[in-house]
């Protein structure tokens, strides 16, 4: 915040010139990787968790926290000012494209592959999403970066089972977990015909009568 902050003021006075701009671009930019550092997610070290997990006994729950991300930016007329005032020097408009235009935060995880590895864990997890919004800043705008990774997350609550919860109240969501955690029964059955081929089987789960809601994991893998 403080960096797009100062970003803002280099756009005040041509005199302070290119340079407080130079300078506010690289502390911006230095920013960005470190949120990114931050917020990378591991696929292999997600499988090793699920693996540890499955080698322990009973029941077991677990509990996600994920808060939403925002990233702040200039709003456009305070970009318009910056490519303005830097006209003459087409380096500082092709890192302006870059990071506030271009911009954008990847993370490669198999979905897929992940919620197979946490369904056979037999774990029950709770997706808990903090979506708390930013504090308004003037001459600022904040682009929201959460669609991926509580993408991936939700998948992985959904395939054992457990609750998705979405406030901007923490306490008050894992509250909800914490009660949906205590109505939870542990059943066990062997599958007829069962064959240790490797792969993943759909657990299917219907109830006669009545209407109820039936979460469950999605399935096991038959090693």
């Amino acid at each position: 915040m403080n960096t797009i902050v100062g970003i803002q003021s280099a756009a005040g006075s041509y005199s302070e010139g290119i340079d407080q701009l130079d300078y506010s671009l690289q502390k911006y930019q230095e920013a960005l990787s470190r949120m990114k550092n931050q917020r990378e997610v591991d696929e292999q070290k997600l499988i090793n968790f699920s693996e540890l997990l499955k080698d322990r006994s009973g029941q077991k729950i677990a509990f996600l926290f994920y808060q939403r991300e925002f990233i702040a930016q200039p709003m456009p007329k305070i970009i318009s000012i910056f490519e303005s005032q830097s006209q003459f020097r087409p380096d500082i408009t092709a890192k302006l494209n870059d990071l506030f235009t271009n911009y954008r935060r990847d993370i490669s995880i198999d979905t897929n592959k992940i919620k197979k590895a946490f369904s056979d864990s037999s774990i029950l997890i709770h997706f808990l999403y903090i979506t708390k919004p930013p504090e308004n800043e003037a001459g600022i705008m904040f682009k929201e970066q959460s669609e991926d990774i509580y993408k991936a997350f939700s998948e992985i609550a959904k395939s054992t089972g457990g609750l998705i919860e979405s406030s901007a109240n923490a306490e008050s969501s894992l509250q909800k977990a914490v009660k949906a955690s205590e109505n939870y029964y542990l059943l066990y059955y062997r599958p007829s015909e069962y064959k240790r081929d490797g792969k993943f089987k759909n657990i299917r789960i219907k109830v006669k009568v009545g209407k109820y809601q039936i979460t469950h994991r999605s399935g096991y893998i038959a090693d």
